[in-house]
């Protein structure tokens, strides 16, 4: 099985900063509500590696067994 190049992850919007009050609620609202989509982005990542992970050592065990029967039948 081919490897699948993972789906970048978007950035997240600024974080709020307590020193600028002007923009802190309006920030905080736009950051909190971007951390769904961020989660399913990183879930999304994660079962990505992990497929890749189970294919490479799927592979990985096919070869040495191949290996394997090739030296003992030589």
């Amino acid at each position: 099985m081919a490897i699948v190049a993972p789906t970048p992850i978007a950035a997240l919007p600024p974080v709020p900063v307590l020193s600028d009050i002007s923009t802190f609620s309006a920030r905080t609202d736009v950051f909190i509500n971007a951390l769904p989509n961020f989660r399913t982005e990183q879930n999304n990542l994660a079962s990505n590696v992990y497929n890749n992970a189970v294919s490479i050592a799927s592979d990985a065990s096919g070869f040495a067994t191949a290996a394997s029967g090739s030296a003992t039948s030589a």
